[in-house]
């Protein structure tokens, strides 16, 4: 039986989720599939990667290293360069493995030395955009990875051999001569990564598969028996929203918040959960459910609510979007990346106007009041990314490399 390996950081943000659902879909389809972390969360639904003594403290000192890098620069944002990472070929995991699998890897697992030092043919799934830009995770406004990194707006850097600079043509000689294949989880990351300037002189393509999603959580429940089970008595509609922090201009808190200025606070309400930090909604009664671990809570929450708000600026394929679909709640969103791969306006919610407050209020008031049942939207969903289509998708690509 054919070994996959999946690496990720940890199995407990949005990139280790999917990898573990992306590893149970290609193990429906014959595989022998596992997903590795070096950051295990509290559930340890992946196998967590028991560094030497000797590599836990080289992964301090590249940690380091690397941070020490980004701090010669005045305003860093979300960049990583990671040049240097403990070599994993002698781990027993990555010497059994005939494929390894790649997900968000950075903070102590990437270097410029990394697939040759696996030795593997790799599949490499886009989780954001870094594995083709010079070290931002998402671009913003900026498309100089198409061509040559530097004066990174990112790092507010105003030197042409700046750290982008660095890692753009680190990851090129990297690449050029690796048994590697990139998969963008959306339709938009998939045309930004064939564009840039990386897999372009590096001789490499990407291919558009979406991540899965598990019907045993994630189907249509009764929302009056969701409501009860976690507590909520009300018969205001709710509005939900995840992980809405106001520091992080991508995910478009400040949108929500003008948004939600504009509807009725007798007739919606607005729940939360994820870590939404200076997160106030004024008039409109929140309800709050902090940090959830496990699917079948979060399918609870979904199916208590009326309507998913996905206020993004820039995103892949979110992981939230994908679930509230599956469970049956509707979404509004911006008219961006992934967004528009998943949602039919009109029939699973409604894609507006990128970046009009006012539009995401109609949006949501619109959404909340569907035609379309719970039911149609959920097995839409199931039949467009349901596990054994998606399986299927990346079993031809597994083939192809091996």
């Amino acid at each position: 039986m054919t070994r996959i390996v999946h690496l990720v950081i940890s199995d407990l943000l949005g990139a280790g989720r999917a990898a573990l659902r992306i590893s149970e879909a290609v193990r429906q389809k014959g595989y022998d599939s596992e997903v590795y972390v070096l950051n295990p969360g509290p559930l340890k639904q992946a196998r967590p990667i028991q560094l030497s003594e000797t590599d836990k403290l080289l992964r301090m000192a590249y940690k380091k290293e690397n941070d020490l890098a980004m701090k010669r620069y005045p305003r860093p944002g979300y960049f990583h360069y990671d040049r240097h990472a403990v070599n994993y070929r002698n781990y027993p995991f990555i010497k059994e493995a005939d494929l390894i699998h790649l997900h968000w890897i950075n903070e102590g697992m990437y270097s410029d030395h990394f697939l040759k030092d696996l030795g593997k043919p790799a599949v490499w799934t886009n989780h954001d955009m870094w594995s083709f830009t010079g070290g931002c995770h998402y671009s913003g406004t900026c498309r100089k990875y198409t061509g040559k990194c530097g004066n990174c707006p990112c790092l507010g850097s105003k030197k042409e051999d700046d750290l982008a600079a660095k890692g753009q043509e680190l990851r090129i000689r990297e690449y050029r001569d690796a048994p590697l294949r990139f998969v963008g989880c959306s339709t938009w990351i998939n045309a930004e990564a064939n564009a840039s300037r990386i897999l372009r002189e590096s001789g490499k393509t990407s291919t558009a598969i979406a991540n899965p999603i598990d019907s045993r959580w994630f189907h249509v429940r009764n929302r009056a028996e969701c409501r009860k089970l976690l507590g909520i008595e009300t018969d205001k509609k709710l509005i939900l929203a995840g992980s809405i922090n106001l520091n992080d201009q991508r995910k478009g808190g400040t949108y929500l918040l003008q948004a939600l200025a504009h509807l009725d606070p007798r007739e919606y309400m607005l729940a939360g959960f994820g870590n939404p930090a200076g997160f106030s909604t004024g008039e409109l009664e929140t309800i709050t459910f902090g940090s959830i671990f496990d699917d079948l809570h979060l399918s609870l929450i979904y199916g208590a609510c009326d309507v998913f708000a996905a206020p993004s600026v820039q995103e892949n394929l979110a992981n939230t979007v994908m679930e509230s679909l599956a469970c049956g709640l509707p979404v509004t969103a911006f008219a961006i990346g992934g967004m528009k791969d998943m949602i039919i306006p009109g029939f699973n919610g409604f894609l507006t106007d990128p970046f009009d407050p006012r539009s995401l209020a109609e949006g949501i008031e619109r959404s909340a009041s569907l035609d379309h049942t719970r039911e149609e939207i959920s097995q839409d969903c199931l039949t467009r990314f349901g596990m054994s289509v998606i399986g299927e998708q990346y079993a031809e690509v597994y083939e192809s490399l091996l």
